[in-house]
């Protein structure tokens, strides 16, 4: 879906857009539950997290440092959220 929005075909790209947009919404919705106050900010992170990660993907990174790259950022996460 990221890719998409980059795509030269105009609805395509659109398409990709709004599920890219809604995506993020659902993402922004279930941190907002449990952490409010951080919503914004790990919204944001998980968002370029994946942007980032599925640009790797596409250069041809491999699903076991794609997957320690999940992990990173799992537990930045996790730090960011301690008291």
């Amino acid at each position: 879906m990221l890719e998409g929005t980059h795509c030269n075909d105009q609805d395509a790209r659109e398409a990709a857009c709004g599920y890219h947009v809604a995506a993020q919404d659902l993402i922004h919705q279930y941190i907002a539950k449990q952490h409010p106050l951080e919503a914004d900010r790990l919204t944001d992170f998980v968002s370029t997290v994946m942007a980032g990660m599925s640009a790797s993907a596409r250069h041809g990174q491999g699903l076991d440092r794609l997957l320690s790259t999940a992990r990173l950022a799992g537990a930045a996460i996790s730090q960011a959220l301690e008291p």
